[in-house]
């Protein structure tokens, strides 16, 4: 099974007027209750998030965490 990396799965989504992407990242953001700018350094590799951040980001995308951040 290939794995699918965080960054990965957020260029997979949409970029359409309503970007996809965007309100993913929104709610991103609001579920792990960090501001925008802390997930795309998450999805940039610029910083790692918390274990709570890393359990959350695994529901939403039904990835597990081994393969979003390996």
């Amino acid at each position: 099974m290939t794995k699918l990396a965080l960054k990965d799965y957020v260029h997979r989504l949409s970029d359409t007027k309503t970007t996809e992407r965007s309100l993913f990242i929104k709610r991103i953001a609001e579920e792990c209750a960090v501001t925008e700018s802390t997930v795309y350094r998450w999805i940039n590799q610029k910083a790692k998030p918390s274990p709570l951040a890393k359990r959350k980001l695994s529901e939403l995308t039904n990835i597990p965490v081994t393969e979003l951040f390996s």
